[in-house]
C-alpha cells in the first residue's frame, strides 16, 4: 500500500481511467478532475495497492451535530476485485493520525457486512427541480 502525496503524475492515467468506471458504475456528483484538485491541494488522500492496479481516495471530515471527526472513503477501485484487507490498515492509521473516530463510505454494493462493515443507513436524495 503506498500513501501518494506528491507523485500524481506517474499515477494520475491509471486513477483518471478507475475513477471514469466508478462514475458509470454507481452515481457520483464529482468530476475526476475534481478529485485532482482535491489531492493536489492536500484535501484528500490516494492509496495505490503494491500491485498497482487498485487504489483508494479519502478525506477527513467531521460530523456537523456531532463534531465527530472521521475518514470518508471518496472512491475506490480496482482493476479486478477490490482488496479490501489491504488497505484497512492504513485506513485505521490515517483515521487515528489525523484524530478520526471511525471510518464511512457509501455503497451501492450490497456484501461490505460480509467484511466487517456494519450497516448504519442508507442514503437517499431527493433532488430539487
Amino acid at each position: 500500500m503506498n500513501l501518494h502525496q506528491g507523485n500524481l503524475h506517474e499515477v494520475w492515467p491509471f486513477v483518471y481511467n478507475g475513477l471514469e468506471s466508478v462514475r458509470r458504475n454507481t452515481p457520483c456528483d464529482w468530476l475526476p478532475e475534481d478529485i485532482y484538485a482535491a489531492l493536489k491541494a492536500g484535501e484528500m488522500f490516494l492509496f495505490t495497492a503494491k500491485t498497482g492496479k487498485a487504489f483508494a481516495i479519502v478525506r477527513t471530515s467531521t460530523d456537523c451535530l456531532s463534531g465527530r471527526k472521521y475518514l470518508y472513503i471518496v472512491a475506490a477501485y480496482s482493476a479486478k476485485n477490490f482488496s479490501q484487507p489491504e488497505f484497512m490498515p492504513q485506513f485505521e492509521g490515517l483515521a487515528k493520525e489525523t484524530g478520526c473516530s471511525y471510518i464511512e463510505m457509501e455503497s451501492n454494493r450490497q456484501g461490505f457486512q460480509r467484511t466487517g462493515w456494519k450497516l448504519d443507513r442508507h442514503t437517499y436524495r431527493w433532488e430539487v427541480a
